[in-house]
């Protein structure tokens, strides 16, 4: 799938809803043990840790599109800003880490 450049981001690949639990990860890095006096080791390994979503603590947050009215001639009455609320879901984890999962939370559970 080709990367998404439509972000002054770093480019990201796109992927479907369905698939956003496999693509949750957790950088964890881990100091082993010295084998010779068992203090922590001044190397440190670093592995991607895989995040069950379901686990994580379930936020709601509204957000409101207003787009902007037409502009109006001089002496006219300004027009109404009418918005809309967007319902966003947000999953929380561990080290705080947050996600969005408000197209992924509607989807049957596998």
């Amino acid at each position: 799938m080709e990367p998404d450049r439509s972000t002054s981001g770093p480019p990201l690949k796109k992927f479907h809803a369905t698939e956003l639990s496999s693509h949750v990860t957790a950088i964890e890095r881990v100091r082993p043990q010295n084998p010779k006096n068992g203090k922590p080791s001044a190397q440190t390994k670093t592995f991607d840790k895989p995040i069950d979503l379901r686990e994580c603590r379930l936020f709601e947050m509204t957000q409101y599109n207003c787009p902007e009215p037409p502009m109006v001639k001089r002496g006219e009455k300004p027009h109404e800003i009418l918005c809309t609320p967007l319902q966003r879901l947000f999953r929380k984890c561990a080290g705080g880490l947050t996600v969005e999962t408000t197209e992924w939370e509607g989807m049957p559970k596998q």
